[in-house]
């Protein structure tokens, strides 16, 4: 038996005909410009040395776009990253990862998302009712999660090997801490696997409380799922100028309909080498 504790992070190597193709994750858009979060580790990836390398490109397949990606921010202690979705205008190759500046300036307002408002939708200026995920982009709650809270893990697992619709599962919030007692990181039971790497995960409000990323690497372990809280998301968001929306406690949802709030947000990332 493997005794290591170090937490896997969750890296799919895609099976697609697209050769430079290296491996896939999961994100969300959190406004209406189209900016989305997801982990850090989700634009590298490993060459056949086994080195770490950053993605040559990124492209977001989901919600009927298909497009590329620069990166607005990150913060590698906390395994996040902020990215700008690009439009390709003659549907060529994305084009190289653009490295951050320490301040980027806020994201010019664009359009285009299915289902989203025309407005972005700052903190605090648009009435809680419509501050929601059936605006077209994912909400952060404004509670901190309790262990037992029952919670939906949703994104692409395992690249194209399985099909191309996302995937759900679900399950509880475990501790509200993480490896050797990691504070940025919840622990959980809903079942994740590699490709889910920044996706979403929601309460029973479909509201943001984490964002997937690893899960325990010993041999036999099950259901020792990790994110990153909310909280942390937000402050990354804070610091960049990105905006988004946090609601407090509603009506609670039924999982196929989290589910289906969740597909209004949630995209699909390739890494090209």
């Amino acid at each position: 038996m493997r005794t290591s504790l170090f937490a896997a992070f969750l890296i799919a190597t895609a099976t697609t005909a697209q050769a430079d193709i290296v491996s896939s994750g999961t994100g969300f858009i959190v406004n209406a410009d189209g900016d989305i979060v997801t982990n850090q580790h989700v634009i590298l990836y490993r060459d056949d040395a086994g080195d770490v390398r950053r993605c040559g490109g990124l492209q977001i397949v989901g919600l009927g776009f298909d497009g590329a990606a620069q990166v607005v921010g990150e913060a590698p202690r906390q395994d996040l990253a902020v990215l700008r979705f690009v439009e390709l205008a003659d549907g060529g190759r994305p084009p190289r990862v653009q490295q951050p500046t320490a301040a980027p300036p806020p994201p010019p307002a664009r359009g285009g998302w299915r289902n989203v408002v025309e407005a972005t939708a700052r903190r605090g200026s648009v009435p809680q009712q419509q501050q929601s995920a059936e605006s077209g982009f994912a909400v952060f709650a404004v509670e901190r999660p309790t262990p037992g809270e029952s919670v939906v893990a949703y994104g692409f697992p395992f690249g194209d090997l399985l099909s191309d619709e996302p995937k759900v599962s679900t399950g509880i919030v475990s501790a509200l801490s993480g490896v050797a007692n990691n504070v940025n990181n919840l622990q959980h039971t809903a079942p994740i696997n590699p490709g889910n790497s920044g996706g979403p995960l929601l309460d029973g409000q479909a509201r943001v409380v984490g964002v997937n990323n690893a899960r325990l690497a010993i041999d036999g372990q099950q259901n020792t799922n990790f994110a990153i809280h909310g909280a942390v998301v937000t402050q990354l968001l804070d610091s960049l100028g990105v905006a988004y929306s946090r609601v407090g406690n509603g009506a609670t949802a039924t999982v196929p309909d989290i589910a289906r709030r969740a597909n209004g947000f949630t995209v699909k990332i390739l890494c090209h080498a």
